[in-house]
């Protein structure tokens, strides 16, 4: 057996504040997707006029037993929820006839070990409290009677097989009053998770074993069977509220119906079994107290539903829109919105934006005083799924590369964003940066579908550096071409006189004059291409000195390898400024003279210029004597 869990200490309360203000309630237990894993869900519907801080409880405690024996097989805290207020259709007669009330829900996720749930006989999970209303019209006598919040389910394995089942769960309460002999019906249908056929009857409610005399909150003691409450004289199960017809419920949907034919206030219990295969395996209870009233036979008239000013009947959305629907808009009225027969909480206006699939109703009533209410016709909203889409990632491109083919399914949708044209993008059209590109579907509905990629244009490659240098014969020099991504590969081509044309920076080696061609690719294929001119050019070697003195030993002065320069000019002046001689070519020779003699020992200045399109060269030279 599962170790019991801790208890609340409970303190014992004065039963007028304490528990009479649990006006009904169920539980509900819903598998989460694993072996033993359930949420255990209690919800008790309170009487706001009498809920406080001093009666209201933040926890309550949920036993387990097994049928067989019984047992006890553990128990569970669940902790409270924040509460919710359950709206009224007709709120004015609501607020003359002081009616309010919360929803206040309960939940624990808890881990029940299969092993020891397999007995075929089944179990039950309860929670007992006292007491309820002393005020209900049907009761022989209300005074001190307890409530019982009870379910049933199978055992967790069957022939050594998990068995999976969630139990059913009835739908959204609505605040509701029956008006005297005006026909009422309520939806106490409930929903299954498995897909179990559900079976609807009125039964007697359970009275259980607590008490006004302290015993407000039941225990973890095994019982067999609960007592049923004691019915009023021509009360009963299937008549808890007389009329013509009494209160009765549907078998199959769910539905309650009567025409109340006196006014009180009036328990009565909705059990829900599940079938599979034929076969009983659970059940859940609704225990619950309404209130008939005396209403003004005033009727408002029957209020009708339009959508954008035309009369609604059967409208369509797509998943993830809304529309918009309308009352006739009057001060005068209350409305209240119903989605499949539920009270919306927010739908009190003239008009309901509505996203969701159901058939919407709109009931009208007196702003201002209680009445009789009208409710429109049903409006039947579907929503269709979306179409489907996807398209495939674009890869990064490089600015300045060719459009590329976009790709989306299905091939019925259409591009669009920056740099989209049909399907292609063009990444000369956008630039450098991250840019989104939608895909949009539409189908035979008008639904639209989308989704979007984003294109990273990465920013055009660069190849900075020099693209001619002037290197002279028989030296080496480095060349430099650095690509503005540092992670870019480069190739100087040809290789001849690189020391390595794999790297952006390679040594020029002695040689003769080339044009380069270099390129430069990233990993994502962006590529930039330069050409790199070297021109090797000859040196002119210039004597420092020389001494025109008549002894025949370095008498003249020349550029020793002139030959190579056949167009250079030379001229060269004196320390005022004065040209004293000017020659070119081969014939660029000083003899030391300036007219018919020879000039004074000292230093002179050169100026050569070994083309036309080089660059001027200066530098001294010493006359000797």
């Amino acid at each position: 057996m599962r170790p019991v869990l801790p208890i609340l200490l409970l303190v014992c309360l004065p039963l007028a504040g304490y528990a009479d203000h649990i006006i009904g309630g169920e539980l509900s237990m819903k598998w989460l997707g694993k072996p033993g894993s359930y949420r255990i869900r209690l919800s008790q519907y309170l009487d706001a006029n009498a809920t406080s801080s001093g009666n209201f409880k933040d926890h309550e405690i949920v036993y387990i037993f097994s049928k067989k024996g019984p047992a006890l097989m553990g128990s569970y805290s669940l902790s409270g929820q924040p509460l919710e207020t359950i709206p009224y259709k007709n709120a004015a007669c609501a607020k003359a006839k002081n009616l309010s009330t919360y929803n206040a829900t309960y939940v624990a996720d808890v881990q029940l070990d299969p092993s020891q749930y397999a007995d075929p006989g089944g179990y039950y999970a309860v929670l007992e409290r006292c007491c309820r209303n002393h005020a209900i019209s049907n009761l022989a006598d209300p005074v001190d009677i307890g409530m019982v919040f009870y379910l049933e389910f199978p055992a967790l394995l069957k022939n050594g097989v998990s068995f999976v089942n969630s139990s059913p769960t009835f739908g959204t309460l609505n605040g509701s009053f029956i008006c005297l002999d005006k026909p009422f019906t309520a939806s106490y249908a409930a929903t299954d998770a498995d897909g179990d056929q559900l079976r609807y009857s009125l039964v007697t409610p359970y009275q259980g074993y607590t008490d006004g005399n302290g015993f407000i909150t039941g225990d973890d003691t095994p019982r067999a069977t609960y007592p049923l409450v004691t019915w009023g004289v021509g009360y009963s199960a299937g008549n808890a509220i007389s009329g013509s017809p009494g209160l009765q419920i549907d078998a199959n949907t769910g539905q309650l119906s009567v025409t109340a034919s006196q006014t009180g206030y009036f328990l009565f219990t909705v059990q829900c079994d599940e079938y599979r295969n034929g076969a009983k395996i659970g059940s859940i209870r609704r225990d619950f107290q309404i209130p008939v009233v005396d209403c003004p036979n005033e009727t408002p008239p029957t209020p009708v539903i339009k959508d954008n000013g035309v009369l609604a009947n059967a409208l369509k959305l797509c998943e993830g829109s809304s529309l918009t629907l309308t009352a006739d808009d009057d001060p005068k009225w209350a409305y209240q919105w119903q989605r499949d027969g539920i009270n919306l909480a927010t739908g009190k206006a003239a008009s309901l934006p509505v996203s969701e699939a159901g058939v919407y109703t709109v009931v009208k009533s007196f702003a201002t005083k209680c009445s009789v209410d009208a409710v429109s016709s049903g409006v039947r909203v579907d929503v269709a799924p979306l179409p489907g889409v996807a398209a495939d990632s674009v890869a990064p491109v490089c600015a300045g590369s060719p459009a590329i083919l976009l790709n989306g399914v299905p091939a019925t949708g259409s591009w669009s964003g920056s740099g989209v044209t049909g399907n292609r993008f063009d990444p000369d059209k956008t630039g450098a940066g991250t840019h989104p590109v939608r895909y949009t579907v539409t189908d035979a509905a008008g639904c639209r579908n989308w989704t979007t990629r984003w294109v990273q244009v990465m920013p055009p490659l660069r190849l900075g550096g020099n693209l001619t240098y002037r290197v002279p014969r028989y030296n080496a020099v480095q060349l430099v071409l650095q690509p503005s991504v540092a992670v870019a590969t480069v190739r100087w081509s040809p290789a001849t006189y690189l020391n390595d044309p794999g790297i952006p920076a390679p040594t020029y080696q002695s040689g003769e004059s080339i044009m380069y061609t270099v390129q430069a690719v990233t990993p994502l294929g962006c590529m930039a291409t330069a050409r790199v001119a070297v021109q090797v050019f000859d040196r002119l070697y210039l004597p420092t000195a020389f001494s025109p003195n008549g002894d025949g030993t370095n008498e003249q002065w020349r550029p020793a390898n002139s030959e190579r320069f056949p167009n250079c000019e030379l001229a060269i002046y004196d320390r005022w400024g004065i040209l004293i001689y000017q020659g070119s070519g081969m014939n660029a020779v000083w003899d030391g003279r300036y007219g018919q003699s020879v000039v004074e020992p000292g230093v002179y200045t050169y100026l050569i210029r070994t083309a036309p399109d080089e660059p001027l060269l200066s530098g001294k030279v010493t006359v000797l004597r």
